[in-house]
């Protein structure tokens, strides 16, 4: 997304074992607001990120939800569904019409690509 790296935090919020003994993480991904001298700043803007790895932790696929110009976004929970994708919980400012206060779900595909 661009940005300094030094100034970029990951938070996981939540973490899911999969069958095959792998992990899938819900995550945010960003620069915090006060880190940069403009808040309309599209590099301080939150990404939703979803991150599948391996049984051995090696990365199987990445997916991330940005909307640099619309506001932020973080994955606070992923859950498994049954057709072996992955059901993704937003805190959004861009999904809904609540501005800041928007949540929402996101569906996966089995290979971290949205349906």
């Amino acid at each position: 997304m661009g940005g300094n790296p030094a100034q970029i935090y990951d938070e996981c919020y939540s973490v899911k074992a999969t069958p095959d003994g792998g992990l899938v993480l819900a995550c945010g991904s960003g620069i915090e607001p006060e880190n940069v001298k403009s808040r309309k700043d599209p590099h301080a803007t939150w990404t939703a990120y979803v991150v599948r790895t391996d049984s051995n932790g090696e990365l199987l696929w990445k997916f991330a939800y940005h909307a640099p110009n619309e506001g932020h976004n973080a994955a606070e929970y992923v859950a498994l569904c049954r057709d072996g994708g992955y059901l993704m919980f937003l805190d959004s400012d861009n999904v809904g019409d609540m501005e800041e206060e928007n949540m929402g779900f996101l569906k996966l595909a089995a290979q971290g690509k949205y349906k």
